[in-house]
């Protein structure tokens, strides 16, 4: 969330629940901006890309969606700034307001301090926009597109992305133990520091589907330890002890112009 009066305070999208507001809110942004764009660090930054909009989970699992009313008023404040702004507010123009509203406001005021992005629910966004977006605030900046795949293991989108981001396939679906999790517990055992990059994969056969394991504890406390020696965690990365957690964005970006235009499968 972004302090100011950008875009996105515009958009009516500047509170979120559980945070200060009002001066004691400006102030807290301020001290964190200040200390994050005078430090030598970087970011990569978490985006849901089905956006204000809920494109992906519809309106009725926004924060403010009322059930008497079958309202969300921050659903509707967006998609009402978006008619007011486009003259249209249908499906495209909502992911093009995401993408030229709201990323655009991060990705230029933050610049090269975003080293990286990683877009989830990417269907459900213009990807084209969004990659036009980010590298043109920082043309040296890596990205991910997930779009549904669970688990998340070779680039889908050739052209598109440099290293390849995802989480487990969640608990409501499988138990934690299911084999379906299993390529992803060891393509952490063979990653770099937890963190596979998408020339890491070139080459690499994808496992054969296999039977469902039974859940048990006992599975799911090997299949946690297998994780977490591989260096990472699950859906989380996590620090270990005597490791440095972050991942190589400088190898990602130069690894973009050595791929096969096929991508990695």
């Amino acid at each position: 969330e972004l302090s100011g009066t950008g875009p996105v305070r515009r958009a009516g999208l500047g509170l979120s629940r559980g945070r200060p507001e009002g001066e004691a809110k400006l102030l807290l942004d301020s001290l964190w901006e200040d200390w994050f764009v005078s430090s030598s660090s970087q970011v990569l930054v978490y985006m849901a890309t089905e956006g204000p909009a809920k494109l992906k989970h519809g309106k009725t699992k926004a924060h403010d969606y009322d059930a008497r009313t079958d309202t969300a008023p921050s659903v509707d404040r967006w998609v009402a700034y978006v008619k007011k702004e486009y003259g249209d507010s249908d499906e495209a123009t909502l992911k093009k307001a995401y993408a030229q509203i709201i990323v655009k406001e991060y990705a230029e005021r933050y610049g090269e301090k975003i080293g990286g992005w990683w877009f989830d629910h990417a269907a459900f966004g213009d990807m084209d926009l969004l990659r036009g977006v980010c590298r043109e605030a920082n043309p040296e900046c890596v990205l991910t597109f997930n779009r549904g795949t669970l688990p998340s293991l070779s680039n889908e989108n050739p052209g598109y992305e440099d290293y390849v981001c995802g989480h487990p396939n969640p608990c409501r679906l499988v138990p934690p133990s299911d084999a379906a999790n299993l390529p992803m517990v060891e393509a952490a055992e063979g990653s770099r520091g937890g963190f596979v990059y998408a020339d890491d994969a070139d080459g690499v056969p994808q496992p054969e589907p296999v039977s469902p394991l039974h859940a048990d504890v006992r599975d799911v406390v090997r299949g946690r330890r297998r994780r977490l020696d591989g260096g990472t965690g699950r859906g989380v990365d996590v620090a270990r002890p005597g490791r440095g957690r972050r991942v190589d964005l400088e190898h990602a970006a130069g690894r973009r112009g050595e791929r096969a235009a096929g991508g990695c499968r």
